[in-house]
Formats: structure tokens, C-alpha cells, sequence
């Protein structure tokens, strides 16, 4: 598979399990590192030494997806990556990360894509100051029940929290969308909303053009009435 992209003006992406993981070059230069899946499970979790990517300080892409990383070699290990000022995709879906995570990545200045997938985040997510940049965010598979924003707005425009799981505070997990009204893009795929409205939380998006509520313990009359009183549901693509 080809390594991931941001898209350019008139690229045309490459979607894999509902996620842009690649697209034609902004440059045709642009340099990737793409380590998906290189290390065998059963060895369990192990901790990376983040120096080694400092040679390359131009990367644009950096994707370590499924490796089962735990953590830095040291305990300020993870902070090199604060030298990779170029880094736009930030992939670390299918690891072992626990929430110090967000404190690492806060640090990269061009950080536009950001997939924590499948890790061990709990609990509030914040999205402080350097993340409020952030376009595309994917915290799926992960026990989370709040998102907040609490240096600003942000400028996410695309959400996946697919398969979340909050032990009973999945109404505080979709009233706390609200602090990110600029979406455009929202999965809330394979959860369970039952006995659960989706909330004021996504009563007022302006500028949502799609969401996914596949696989999900939602009443198909009771989601349609709460599509209706979406400021922009008309011009809203709605996945069942």
C-alpha cells in the first residue's frame, strides 16, 4: 500500500476501513515513514526510541500502526518528536498508548492528522492548544467518555469514535461534541446508544456533511427525528 498523504487540491484518496490513509502528494518530494504492522505481537508490548526517526526531520507522514508500542525507551523519550516540525499524519492506531500520549503529540507545531485508534485512552480526552490545529482525529476503539477543547475552538473537521467504550456515560461522551462545531465529518459507528438520544451535542453542526451511525442500538425513527432538527440536515449524508 502506498504511504499516507495529505491530500492536495485535486488529489483523490485512498480510503481504508473509512479512514484517509493515503492520497497523491502535496510535493512529489514530501518524505513518509511507513512502519505498519513490522513487529510480532506475541513478543507483547515494547517501548520505542522515537531518536531514531531524527535523521529525518523533513518527515511529513510517520505511521506505526499495530506494533503494540507502549511508550519511549526513556521517560522524556517521546519529546524528539517534537524535532519532526514537518510532521502533518501522526498514525499510532493498534498500540498500547495510555493518555500521556496527548502531552507528546501536543508538541508537533504542523500535526494536521492524528489516529490513536485502538490504544488505551480513558476517560476526558483533551484537545489543548497545539492539537486545536488538528483537521482529522480518530480515537475509536478506545474507554473514553468526554471530549473537551479547553484552550479554544478547534478546527476538527473530521471524528471517528467508532466503538467506544464508556461504561455507562456514552450521553456525556455525545453531549461533549459540542465543543467541536466545525465537523464535517462524524462516525459513531458500532456503539451502544441504548436507551440514549444522540443529544444536544449534535443538534447544531452547521457544517456536518456526513455521519455514520452504522451498527448501532439507535431507533431508526428516533435518529431521523433528531437528523430533522440538525441546522443543515438537508444537505446531510446519513450512514444506517
Amino acid at each position: 500500500m502506498a504511504p499516507p498523504y495529505l491530500p492536495g487540491e485535486n488529489a483523490t484518496p485512498t480510503v481504508v476501513n473509512g479512514k484517509v490513509l493515503s492520497a497523491a502528494a502535496e510535493q512529489a518530494e514530501s518524505p513518509d515513514s511507513y512502519l505498519w504492522s513490522v513487529r510480532n505481537e506475541e513478543l507483547g508490548d515494547w517501548y520505542l526510541n522515537v531518536s531514531l526517526f531524527l535523521p529525518f526531520q523533513q518527515l511529513n507522514s510517520l505511521i506505526l500502526m499495530d506494533n503494540r508500542i507502549a511508550g519511549w525507551v526513556e521517560k522524556k523519550g517521546g519529546y524528539g518528536l517534537h524535532k519532526l516540525s514537518n510532521l502533518k499524519i501522526l498514525a499510532l492506531e493498534d498500540n498500547s498508548f495510555n493518555n500521556s500520549i496527548l502531552s507528546f503529540v501536543e508538541g508537533l507545531p504542523s500535526l494536521k492528522t492524528l489516529y490513536l485508534d485502538y490504544n488505551r485512552l480513558e476517560g476526558l480526552i483533551d484537545l489543548k492548544e497545539s492539537l486545536s490545529s488538528l483537521k482529522h482525529l480518530g480515537l475509536g476503539g478506545n474507554n473514553i467518555n468526554k471530549l473537551v477543547a479547553s484552550r479554544g475552538p478547534s478546527s476538527l473537521n473530521t471524528l471517528y469514535l467508532g466503538k467506544i467504550t464508556t461504561y455507562g456515560n456514552m450521553s456525556l461522551l455525545l453531549q461533549s461534541l459540542g465543543a467541536f462545531p466545525n465537523l464535517t465529518t462524524l462516525f459513531l459507528h458500532h456503539n451502544d446508544f441504548t436507551g440514549r438520544k444522540l443529544g444536544d451535542g449534535v443538534l447544531h453542526f452547521r457544517n456536518l456533511k456526513f455521519l455514520n451511525l452504522s451498527y448501532n442500538t439507535l431507533n431508526n425513527n428516533s435518529i431521523l427525528q433528531t437528523i430533522s432538527k440538525i441546522d443543515n440536515s438537508y444537505c446531510l449524508s446519513l450512514s444506517l
